[in-house]
């Protein structure tokens, strides 16, 4: 029998953040995110990460294919570390003193690493007193991530600024720039599909292209730099800023598009290096085994610039070999009934986690998550702490109402929300019956 939980919560909009031109912005690499010291940090200089120094912004009010997008990017934040601080969103602006507190999360036990989590044990959640809190963009703050191109605007942002404009149906896309001189990410769909695509591509992919087994970002990159030197071409700086990618099954094994910026000192430079791909192109498109050509990726594209000059694009694709058959999206791992599955026991191996072998640390999450109506932002920080709780998180972690069709054959469910249509069947159905809440209460 499937166990469904319930948690309702209610919060009210935020105003909007308003400025009388659009914000200025600077290309940056994608891995910056993933640099030791910039996100992820060890703050008592024990060798663990202990900090996630970083900030979601949705918009005022959310969708669900939003809150689903920002759930799998905070699942994989909470993965990094031993502990955090929650709430990761504000969709309304906190007191400013310094009597403000949120609550921190953290492992009892059990080092980690920015590259993966190794121990686990069920959390302690201390109220300790921090810095303002406050969700307004004047405030010093470190690297912010941005979930649907709607969230830009409570920055001033523009989607054309940082390359983002024309995305359609399926298309998704993570880019990286500078926002007032820190780092910023924008998760981006054309649809809630598109959207879904890329966040899974922030939260399960990146630094590597695809799997471990693919290069880095940052690989390629140098490969692409390495190239054009041995052409006579030196390039001041290579960086990978986008990664555009496609929903469905047939874009289930590789990214779509990589974009490399790549710095020249001047325009000669510029055109030097646009011969060289161009003929390089022409005379390799059908080596398979050809450099600068990737399993996971359809099209390199390089954005050569130089003072004074235009951007000067020259699109790489992989080269040419037998398309495999598509495969449908594999099922998420687990999923069975728990009979002690109970608010005491949720984050344990009887709750949302599980131990695949059995080695009694929790490495797998047992649970789906949807939110859907006002209030439900609260599912982000939720998707943290499973996050944090496990050395291992399938995802997306998180799908939105409209998505699940056959509830009988998901994960357990945690619906989150003052509203959701499996809660509305399972009431109509009179198999739950929703309790009497007055307006704050959960």
């Amino acid at each position: 029998m499937k166990t469904v939980t319930v948690l309702i919560v209610v919060l009210v909009g935020a105003g909007g953040i308003g400025r009388t031109a659009p914000a200025e912005t600077g290309a940056l690499s994608l891995s910056e995110l993933f640099k030791s010291g910039v996100v992820f940090q060890d703050r008592n200089g024990d060798g663990a990460i202990d900090f996630v120094d970083v900030r979601l912004v949705l918009p005022e009010q959310p969708s669900a294919g939003e809150l689903a997008a920002a759930s799998d990017i905070a699942a994989r934040l909470g993965y990094e570390t031993s502990a955090m601080n929650l709430p990761m969103v504000r969709l309304k602006p906190d007191a400013t003193t310094a009597s403000a507190v949120r609550p921190n999360v953290g492992r009892t036990a059990g080092p980690t690493t920015a590259s993966a989590v190794q121990v686990t044990t069920a959390s302690a959640v201390d109220i300790t007193t921090a810095s303002p809190v406050g969700s307004d963009f004047s405030r010093t703050v470190g690297p912010t991530i941005f979930v649907g191109a709607r969230s830009l605007a409570r920055a001033d942002v523009t989607a054309e600024s940082i390359g983002a404009a024309g995305l359609k149906a399926g298309d998704g896309l993570v880019t990286a720039f500078t926002l007032a001189g820190k780092p910023a990410v924008a998760v981006i769909g054309g649809d809630d599909a598109g959207l879904g695509a890329a966040a899974v591509m922030l939260a399960g992919h990146l630094p590597y292209v695809w799997d471990q087994k693919s290069p880095t970002i940052d690989k390629i990159a140098d490969e692409v730099k390495q190239f054009l030197a041995v052409k006579g071409v030196i390039a001041s700086s290579a960086l990978a800023s986008a990664l555009f990618v496609k929903a469905g099954a047939a874009a289930s094994d590789r990214a779509d598009r990589l974009v490399l910026v790549v710095e020249m000192a001047n325009g000669d430079d510029v055109i030097k290096g646009q011969v060289a791909l161009n003929q390089f192109k022409a005379t390799g498109a059908r080596d398979a085994k050809r450099p600068l050509s990737y399993a996971n990726v359809r099209t390199v594209q390089v954005r050569m610039r130089a003072p004074g000059m235009g951007l000067v694009t020259v699109d790489l694709p992989r080269a040419a070999a037998p398309e495999a058959a598509a495969q449908p999206p594999a099922r998420r791992p687990g999923g069975g009934a728990k009979e002690n599955f109970d608010l005491s026991t949720f984050y344990t191996i009887e709750g949302a986690l599980a131990d695949s072998d059995n080695n009694l640390i929790p490495d797998r999450v047992d649970v789906l998550l949807s939110a859907e109506g006002d209030g439900a932002d609260g599912v982000i920080d939720l998707a943290a702490r499973l996050g944090l709780e496990s050395t291992g998180v399938s995802l997306p972690i998180a799908r939105p109402a409209n998505a699940i069709t056959a509830p009988d054959s998901e994960p357990i469910l945690v619906l989150v929300g003052t509203s959701h249509p499996v809660v509305d069947q399972l009431i109509k159905n009179k198999k739950w019956e929703a309790p009497s809440l007055q307006p704050g209460e959960g």
